[in-house]
């Protein structure tokens, strides 16, 4: 991205294109609105489509958002091996 150029644009124009999403939740990004509106257009995508679009991966303990807490999640609050093993798996 170069300067001047738009920051909304350029993640929009990412997320259309994109696979997935992946979404780290912590406590801070748990709050951030605009972590939340970028899961939410492609959680969209993820209900229209029926296929997997979004990869929560958590990384601290926080109270999951209600959308992905039926999702299993990369665990790499412990264990970054077997967290990085776990997410590598949704890509088969």
């Amino acid at each position: 991205m170069k300067i001047g150029e738009s920051i909304p644009g350029s993640i929009s124009q990412a997320l259309q294109v994109s696979d997935y999403v992946l979404v780290l939740l912590s406590k801070n990004s748990i709050k951030s609105a605009w972590v939340e509106q970028e899961w939410y257009t492609k959680y969209w995508d993820e209900i229209t489509e029926r296929k997997v679009k979004i990869l929560p991966i958590l990384i601290e303990d926080c109270n999951i958002p209600e959308l992905l807490k039926t999702k299993k999640y990369a665990d790499f609050r412990e264990d970054y091996n077997r967290g990085l093993r776990e997410l590598l798996l949704a890509f088969d």
